[in-house]
């Protein structure tokens, strides 16, 4: 309703928001409790993302992919995982 995302409770500090988070009127009543196995993803772009709140939970087997490099915050960027 506020346009915020909460984590556990918490709310969360997303700066690099341009727009106040909608929930889509897609798959979910909120708040929602993921359950174990399961992600809920969305996208830093959210007024143009196709994401959990339209498409649902996603199986952890079906992430194929990892992040290696960060980009930004630029005081961060640099390599995420070593050999």
């Amino acid at each position: 309703e506020k346009g915020t995302v909460t984590r556990n409770g918490e709310l969360l500090d997303e700066p690099y928001i341009s727009a106040p988070t909608q929930s889509d009127g897609g798959a979910f009543s909120y708040p929602i409790t993921i359950p174990d196995g399961y992600v809920f993803v969305m996208g830093d772009n959210r007024t143009q993302s196709t994401d959990s709140r339209a498409k649902g939970l996603f199986g952890e087997d079906e992430i194929i992919g990892k992040a290696v490099f960060r980009f930004y915050p630029f005081n961060k960027i640099g390599t995420l995982y070593r050999k």
